[in-house]
């Protein structure tokens, strides 16, 4: 009986440990990460890539979800990495460079502490997930000092911002939509077309459109205006496009009745309006 026990323990306990083990299938990213220690420019701890640290602090050839916590910059460049599985496991980063590589995705939405990300050189960067982070879009001015364009707290360390340059295949970029605005403007500075803003849930309503509210006209040239056909407190209303491309937040207008459209292209639109009762959507139509 004690020897049954025994065994089920040390099964229980086999079973613990296994599960701590994050799961990083690309053998490139995760030869890097086994490969950082106190004498390389890899992992670090703090700010400013100023202490250097072993990720494998155990020496067990494996990255353990605990390791991968004590991380708060990381630098994975020019190393080939065809899949980042596993990175949402360092939650405390801060800021994460992965430079000229070969992933066609990055999802980082769990990293909620992410300032600094450096994307630039990634031929097959399709989509990027930055959802949930301290994420700067940020630009140079006239004067190539960096303008900051969302109102962030301070950042705990580092340099704010994110560079996505030179990634041809980049076509969807999922980040809050309070931070929409600016990501557009980064996108105009850097002459960044065709990505859309594919997190966006457009088609997920609290609530049916036509049981609060009516638009017209519909087709629209100028003027939308917004009845609503029962009591509700109107908190928000953004326009995007059908493929949920962010166009204007009209958060600050005094009065939601009436919104002017007639800066839009000729098209079809998005209205999302967030309530006291939820979040719901209608579409209309811009003519010439």
């Amino acid at each position: 009986m004690k020897k049954n026990y025994f065994t089920l323990i040390t099964l229980l306990i086999l079973n613990y440990t296994s599960a701590q083990v994050v799961s990083i299938p690309d053998a490139n990213f995760k030869a890097l990460l086994l490969a950082a220690d106190t004498n390389n420019s890899i992992a670090f701890y703090g700010c400013n890539r100023l202490m250097p640290i072993k990720i494998d602090v155990n020496n067990n050839g494996e990255i353990e979800e605990s390791e991968a916590a004590a991380v708060q910059e990381l630098v994975i460049d020019n190393a080939n990495i065809s899949n980042l599985e596993g990175i949402s496991y360092f939650t405390s980063l801060t800021e994460l460079s992965c430079q000229n590589n070969l992933f066609s995705s990055i999802d980082i939405s769990g990293i909620s502490e992410l300032v600094s990300l450096n994307l630039d050189n990634n031929p097959n960067l399709v989509s990027i997930n930055v959802k949930n982070n301290k994420i700067i879009f940020s630009y140079p001015n006239s004067s190539f000092t960096a303008k900051p364009m969302n109102s962030f707290p301070p950042a705990p360390c580092g340099i704010n911002g994110v560079s996505i340059i030179n990634c041809p295949n980049l076509n969807a970029i999922c980040i809050g939509e309070s931070f929409q605005e600016d990501l557009t403007s980064y996108l105009t500075y850097y002459n960044i077309t065709g990505i859309s803003y594919t997190c966006t849930t457009l088609e997920n309503s609290d609530f049916d459109f036509t049981d609060y509210f009516t638009i017209y006209p519909n087709p629209v040239k100028e003027t939308l205006h917004i009845n609503s056909t029962k009591t509700t407190v109107i908190k928000d209303v953004v326009i995007y496009d059908t493929l949920g491309k962010f166009i204007k937040n009209v958060s600050n207008s005094n009065d939601y009745s009436v919104i002017d459209v007639s800066y839009l292209a000729t098209g079809n639109y998005i209205l999302k309006i967030s309530t006291d009762k939820g979040i719901s959507t209608a579409k209309f139509v811009k003519k010439k």
